[in-house]
């Protein structure tokens, strides 16, 4: 490694931070083979640490769900495993956890949603900070312009939620594929949220390609080297690539060629091998790729030697083969003609199908690779399952996609799937992953589709909840006032406490308040009746809330203690919010100052835990200050 010590220095700086009781992070920054990952992985040599790390992977074009905190997870060490084995919730993540759900189960699963989502995150909070309690830690995540929506999320909960883990985050970030602007937004955010230094990897000068040669070529002076540093443009792995070729042929002009060339050089059955392990897109083990080229393992072990004495593939220390740097599997994938390529989806999907079921996640990868095949009832099915799959995972971005895959393929092929209630799960998915509007609109097609009044009923009442909780009124009392009116005359059910309690914590908002008390009423009988815990609160909240205009402050605070206390046992997010808020106003009426403070101090760090620190919790200070 050549002209890298001011970096490796920065790195060492920041980790004597994070190691002095100060989490920190660092953005290592760079284009593609400009030495991000050599410099990461040649400061983890040399460091007293628990290095817990993975990388955000791209599958047939779109990201792993938790790629990187699975690969952390899988690769840990002997505490990162203790660890795991006493979290079910971080289990569920690994091969052989409890992840495949069916149609019901992902329903029940995403009605909990927000909280289920939230005790993954708060498992790897309470991960690394017990790993932080016996020695520093550096978490890597390579790759970030390649994650997916929920590593986005995790890792912004972690960013504000750190206090004093001794936790170092490296995130590397290659800046030619970094368009996407999602990732730019969340860069911009997670840098306002937390300190982040950002480190810029550049191309090497004249004497650092002249030394790293040298290097390369076991102590041998560099041979015309200024057409070598021309060529490569200082890009380190472009001269390494170069100082391995023939001096008397023509230097290619760009990496792209010269990696295609390397590639051609070698055997047709190694060329073949290569084609399987870029189209399965990710680091995999030697029987999946076997499976994937139907060959034996024998017969992939010889045709892989080439390329492992080329520095094209590498075998990993998990024994799983991957590629020497990405841009090798985009020069092999680049090349693969249409028939190939879609012979190897076959292969890749056959492959995955056969771990499935001590692996349930593969199953979105297997979806997509059916999918590129043109096998579309495989890929439907499997679409389907990995929708319930990444539910369970709290992966609500890649559930919305598998359903927004499903509801497109039924327009192409024979099925018995209820539409109505793939909709509810697709709009389930797509509100907790933060896309409210595509969520309305998959909702309003179930009010419009469903034959049964109940289903319309639910239907109307989730977009009632989605505008209560965007702040459009209107349009929330119109959808819960339809719900009502669908809800069959006298049942006594969850929704219709749920309807309740939201109707009445409307009416208190819009100071309605004889209105509010007959609500929030009904709604305290129906969840006692049917043992809706969470809808119980809710009521208590609007009770409380109720009573404290109505001038009785000491019935609104009993109430809102108890609502906030559900709202604890619950672990629902807005309804914690809520209640902390409506609680320390009404503090604040009755003048318990004392009270209402210490209500504040606690109420921080909870609602920061749970990300509601800017929403709710700026209301909250506003209450207490």
């Amino acid at each position: 490694m050549v002209g890298r010590g001011d970096h490796l220095r920065t790195l060492h700086a920041e980790l004597a931070r994070a190691t002095a009781g100060h989490p920190t992070a660092v953005l290592v920054a760079g284009e593609l083979g400009v030495g991000k990952t050599r410099l990461v992985r040649e400061f983890l040599t040399n460091v007293d640490a628990e290095v817990f790390a993975g990388a955000c992977v791209p599958v047939v074009g779109e990201p792993l769900p938790y790629a990187a905190l699975t690969q952390a997870l899988r690769g840990g060490s002997a505490l990162v495993r203790q660890e795991v084995e006493r979290s079910p919730v971080l289990a569920r993540l690994l091969p052989g956890g409890d992840a495949d759900l069916d149609g019901t189960e992902a329903s029940e699963a995403a009605a909990s949603g927000a909280a289920s989502r939230l005790r993954l995150f708060q498992a790897v909070l309470t991960l690394l900070g017990r790993l932080s309690a016996v020695r520093p830690v550096v978490h890597v995540v390579e790759d970030v312009q390649w994650a997916d929506r929920s590593t986005l999320d995790l890792l912004a909960y972690l960013a504000t939620n750190f206090t004093d883990e001794r936790v170092l985050v490296v995130f590397t970030l290659r800046t030619d594929a970094a368009d996407d602007v999602r990732v730019a937004r969340w860069l911009a955010e997670l840098g306002r949220l937390w300190p982040v230094t950002r480190l810029p990897v550049g191309r090497l000068d004249h004497d650092e390609v002249a030394d790293l040669v040298t290097q390369l070529r076991d102590g041998q002076p560099a041979e015309r080297l200024d057409a070598l540093v021309a060529r490569s443009a200082g890009n380190p792995l472009f001269v390494e690539q170069l100082a391995l070729v023939d001096y008397d042929a023509p230097l290619p002009d760009t990496l792209q060629e010269l990696l295609r060339a390397r590639v051609a050089e070698l055997p047709e059955e190694t060329r073949r091998a290569l084609g399987g392990a870029a189209v399965l897109g990710r680091p995999t083990t030697l029987p999946i790729l076997a499976w994937t080229l139907e060959v034996s393992e024998e017969e992939l072990d010889e045709a892989l030697r080439p390329a492992l004495a080329a520095h094209v593939v590498e075998l990993r220390p998990d024994l799983r083969l991957d590629f020497h740097h990405p841009a090798f599997r985009e020069v092999v994938d680049g090349g693969l003609m249409p028939r190939e390529r879609v012979r190897l989806h076959l292969g890749a999907a056959g492959a995955l199908s056969e771990i499935q079921d001590r692996a349930p996640a593969v199953v979105g990868e297997m979806a997509r690779h059916w999918h590129r095949a043109g096998d579309l009832p495989r890929a439907l099915t499997a679409s389907m399952r990995a929708g319930g799959t990444y539910v369970r995972l709290q992966a609500f971005a890649d559930a919305h996609a598998a359903y927004a895959r499903v509801l497109e393929l039924v327009e192409e092929v024979p099925h018995d799937l209820d539409l109505v209630q793939v909709r509810l799960q697709a709009a389930d998915a797509a509100n907790l992953a933060g896309e409210s509007e595509r969520a309305l609109a998959l909702l309003e097609e179930v009010r419009t589709e469903a034959a049964d009044p109940t289903t319309r009923a639910e239907a109307a009442a989730r977009v009632g909840a989605i505008h209560f909780r965007t702040g459009d009124g209107a349009a929330a009392e119109a959808a819960f006032r339809d719900a009502l009116t669908l809800l069959p005359t006298g049942e006594d059910s969850v929704l219709a406490a749920r309807v309740h309690g939201e109707m009445a914590l409307q009416a208190v908002g819009w100071s309605r308040f004889d209105e509010a008390e007959l609500l929030s009423a009904e709604a305290l009988r129906l969840a006692t009746e049917v043992g809706a815990r969470r809808e119980e609160g809710v009521a208590l909240n609007a009770q409380g809330t109720t009573a404290a205009f109505r001038g009785d402050l000491d019935s609104a605070v009993e109430l809102l203690r108890a609502a906030l206390e559900i709202a604890r046992e619950v672990q629902d997010p807005q309804d914690l919010g809520s209640a902390y808020v409506n609680l320390s106003h009404v503090l604040g009426m009755a003048g318990r100052m004392e009270e209402n403070v210490e209500l504040g101090r606690i109420g921080i760090v909870e609602l920061t835990r749970v990300g509601q620190e800017r929403q709710q919790g700026s209301l909250l200070l506003n209450n207490v200050s």
